[in-house]
């Protein structure tokens, strides 16, 4: 699963360099009317406020008619989850991957138990066989056999004595556990694929948010600017101003909603939701929580991370495994028990005095003594299988530490981005009140108000952009470290 995790992040990373070029530049027009239904006269100085999240830029419940309907089907995070992990192709692969393993273990034991086999036989000899042999009068020809022959037989064989039986099972067993693991590994990162799904679309469904108020906002101001141009009191140019503003927010949120149509409809894909169905997002992005020590985040990948766990299994069965080379040429005794019961009569059906009785009970002894190289090529096999499942391990295990540092470094860079782009969004309010209290009253020009409000403007959309990013970072922690939260939510579809 380390590929698919690559391939998301690489995914991730796009999806974060797009939306900061698109919302940088979709919310300079769609913003700035909010700056002034939302004065910070009298706000707290940023400089002297706790860094926690703002709760009023959290994604709401429910949006405009166009998008959401009353109808919808309520999704929140974990039913979307939960639905990934009934439906989605690739946990349902690992999961015939683990009955294949699982079958493959019980191959292996009943090689140690007893083995019962029953066998019937019955014959019509149309010719029957003759035998001719010399004598004094001539050659002579004697009919053998009957016109019927019926036998059946009950056979007991027990393996007694095989040195490679004890290291084989082991290999087995280990090899059902490792796919397991890979079933929950690929649980996990379906989980994580959902997750990413389901934070886009909130992210988009915000941007649709704004931008339904913007408009809204925009074409009050035109009203407005009109009414005073009629009146005398605005000129032509801040009527064409405030036209053109509401003119560039419409296909700018025809874009957006487009890209949340988009959004929602991965979502439908990876969650098994039939094409088309109305969605309700109920949850909104979540507290993220301290990022942790490194050694201890590391500590923690290692010991619940199941892409490791599946390779440290796999590399103990193929070290199994090169013990079941080295034995094979080792001696093996088995026993054999069978019971036969046969008739050779003129009849169809053979009364039971043309029946005869036999048993037999014996050991087998087995011992390769020289195999022209044979068993020496079996183990350098074995020994080379063995090696690479060691180095992969051992890569593995480094890849889950870059990956870890690289989270825990980013959770905490996000981190730092929230708290530092919300304290500027707090002083480009507070800047913005003040610029509309000197254009009212004449101290200042509109050139100075268009300038707070698309420092407001700037400063939300980072913050939007801050709050999703942070998301997702919390997210690529918990895949780095094989989250048990994480691994316990997805166990509860297995079986």
């Amino acid at each position: 699963m380390n590929r698919a995790r690559q391939l998301d992040s690489h995914r991730r990373r796009c999806v974060l360099t797009l939306r900061s070029g698109l919302a940088a530049g979709l919310l300079l027009t769609v913003l700035p009317t909010f700056a002034q239904d939302e004065p910070a006269a009298g706000a707290q100085d940023p400089g002297d406020s706790a860094h926690s999240l703002d709760s009023s830029w959290q994604v709401p419940e429910s949006f405009g008619s166009e998008t959401e309907t009353k109808n919808a089907l309520e999704l929140s995070l974990d039913e979307a989850i939960r639905r990934a992990l009934e439906t989605n192709e690739t946990v349902l692969l690992a999961q015939s991957e683990v009955s294949r393993a699982e079958g493959q273990l019980r191959q292996t034991v009943s090689q140690a138990l007893p083995q019962l086999s029953a066998d019937a036989h019955y014959g019509n000899n149309l010719e029957k066989p003759v035998i001719f042999f010399a004598s004094d009068t001539g050659v002579q020809k004697i009919t053998i056999g009957s016109d019927y022959d019926v036998d059946a037989s009950l056979t007991l064989s027990q393996q007694v004595l095989d040195l490679r039986f004890g290291a084989a099972r082991r290999a087995a067993r280990l090899s059902a556990a490792a796919a397991r693991a890979g079933a929950q590994d690929a649980r996990a990162a379906i989980a994580y694929q959902t997750r990413l799904a389901y934070f886009e679309a909130l992210l988009d469904r915000e941007l649709v948010v704004v931008q339904d108020k913007a408009l809204e906002a925009a074409q009050k101001r035109l009203e407005q600017v009109e009414q005073f141009y009629q009146a005398g009191t605005a000129a032509e140019f801040d009527q064409l101003t405030a036209q053109v503003e509401v003119d560039n927010i419409r296909p700018e949120r025809i874009q957006t909603e487009n890209r949340l149509a988009i959004a929602l409809e991965d979502l439908r894909r990876i969650t098994g939701i039939a094409p088309g169905t109305p969605l309700r997002l109920t949850d909104g992005f979540p507290d993220p929580g301290e990022a942790p020590d490194f050694e201890q985040a590391v500590s923690v990948a290692l010991d619940h991370r199941q892409d490791i766990v599946a390779q440290r299994l796999q590399a103990e069965a193929a070290a199994a495994m090169q013990t079941a080379a080295e034995r094979s040429s080792f001696p093996t005794l088995d026993f054999e028990s069978t019971y036969l019961r046969r008739a050779s009569s003129a009849d169809a059906i053979p009364s039971n005095n043309d029946f005869s009785n036999s048993w037999t009970a014996t050991l087998a002894f087995s011992w390769p003594l020289f195999e022209s190289g044979a068993r020496a090529g079996r183990v350098a096999v074995a020994e080379a299988a063995k090696n690479t499942q060691a180095l992969r391990l051992r890569q593995l295990e480094e890849d889950a530490r870059l990956e870890v540092r690289r989270a825990v470094l980013g959770l905490r860079a996000a981190r730092q981005q929230v708290m530092a782009s919300e304290a500027n969004v707090r002083r480009a309010e507070k800047a913005l009140s003040i610029a509309g209290v000197r254009y009212k009253n004449g101290l200042s020009t509109q050139v100075e108000l268009n300038d707070a409000e698309l420092a407001v403007t700037r400063a939300r959309s980072n913050y939007a952009q801050a709050l999703f990013g942070l998301a997702i970072a919390r997210a690529d922690l918990d895949v780095a470290q094989g989250d048990p939260a994480l691994l316990a939510a997805t166990a509860k579809t297995d079986g």
